[in-house]
């Protein structure tokens, strides 16, 4: 996947999210992610939890919101939330 400023974005941050404006505001939060990376394994844990338990909102809810208290700036977790 390319990004609209001609790069595979980190993480994929920014580019499912895009409105055609530059990411590099993405790539800061992905890089601090990365950065923080002890946290982001775990926060990758709850993510593909939250994926088993599709079809159950409150579920997901649930494990999103474990990944938010392991690492903050998770823009999956939050924009899962939203």
């Amino acid at each position: 996947m390319q990004s609209g400023i001609g790069y595979r974005a980190l993480l994929g941050w920014g580019q499912q999210y895009s409105t055609g404006c530059s990411n590099l505001s993405y790539l800061a939060i992905a890089q601090e992610a990365v950065n923080d990376y002890s946290n982001y394994k775990i926060a990758e844990k709850y993510i593909m939890l939250a994926h088993a338990y599709e079809g159950d909102p409150l579920k997901q809810n649930e494990f999103y919101r474990k990944v938010i208290n392991a690492q903050k700036i998770n823009v999956d977790a939050w924009y899962s939330l939203v």
